[in-house]
This record gives structure tokens, sequence and C-alpha cells, in this order.
């Protein structure tokens, strides 16, 4: 009799034991799971805080290489007028009655040294160290990654104007002179 009720307790014991171990496992494994959710969430901050400071940069940079373009376009303006000056007053009959003298044109058009150099250093430290997959927005991401593609050819499309310059325009003697300058 004193073993049955032995074994009666102990049976209530372990399904006690049972129940609270059962328990036990359960809580932790929801704090685990509210834990890492609660981790997703902070890292999802962190990475939207991140891309915007990415974004905010990148805007800074881009803003400030369009002040420098509008310049530079404001400057080829005044390059293609003195061009202009220049087909005005020159023809097979013209006569040169323009206030500027002809030279002194032709040397503006061929040495102004007035060229767009884009402003690239966030941009690719966003591009080298991955930062690009930070930006949440495809198209976004996809237009950041072509920019340097588009940097490289308006400085390619500038070397080829200015080598045109330099066979067309200046005559040889000044074109060897020229070609030794470090601004042209």
């Amino acid at each position: 009799m004193r073993f049955k009720r032995f074994n009666k307790l102990v049976n209530l014991e372990t399904r006690n034991y049972l129940r609270y171990a059962i328990g036990e496992v359960v809580l932790v494994v929801a704090g685990i799971l509210i834990a890492l959710q609660v981790n997703n969430w902070n890292e999802l901050k962190k990475q939207e805080k991140e891309e915007k400071k990415i974004l905010l940069s990148l805007h800074n940079e881009i803003s400030s290489s369009i002040l420098n373009c509008e310049l530079v376009i404001k400057k080829r303006r005044e390059v293609l007028n003195a061009g202009k000056e220049i087909l005005k007053y020159t023809s097979p009959n013209g006569i040169w009655k323009s206030q500027y003298k002809l030279d002194s044109l032709i040397f503006y058009i061929t040495n102004s040294g007035w060229r767009h150099v884009p402003q690239e250093g966030v941009l690719n430290e966003i591009i080298n160290s991955g930062k690009l997959s930070l930006i949440s927005e495809n198209r976004l991401r996809t237009q950041i990654s072509s920019l340097p593609r588009a940097y490289s050819q308006m400085i390619e499309n500038d070397r080829k104007c200015r080598d045109a310059y330099r066979i067309y325009i200046l005559p040889q003697s000044v074109r060897c002179l020229c070609s030794s300058a470090s601004d042209f």
C-alpha cells in the first residue's frame, strides 16, 4: 500500500514537474521570439537611419555637382557667344567690326578651362563599400549605380570637344604650346 501511495505521489509530482517544465520551455521560446522580433525591428530602424544618412550625403554631393555644372554651362554659353561673334563678322566679304579682337575670341574659345568634374566621393564610397544595398527602392539603386558611367561619358565628351577645338581651331604653332598646358 505504501508503494502505491508513493508511486501515486511520484507520478503526481512528475506530472506537475512536466507541466512546469513545458510551461517554462514555452515561456523561454516566447521570450526568445519576442527578443528576436525586437532585435529585427531595431536592425531595420538602424538600416533606415543609415539609408537616410547615405541619401542625404548623396543629395548634397549631387547638388554641389549640379551647381558646378550650371557654372560650367554658363561659361560654355559665353564660349558659344564668342563663337557667334566670330561667325557674325567673318565671311568671304566680311569686315571685322566687332569690339573684340579676333585672336582674343579664338584664344577664349580654345582656352576657356571650364570643365565639369563631378564630385564622386560619396558615390564611390556607397558603391565600393556595399552600402548601395541599404537603399530600399530598386529604381533609385539602379540610377545611383549608373551614375559613374554617366559621369565618365560626360568627361569623355568634354575631352573630345576640347580635342576638336585643339585640332580644328588652333593654329599648329599655338597647338604645340597648348598641348603642354596643364589646364587645357
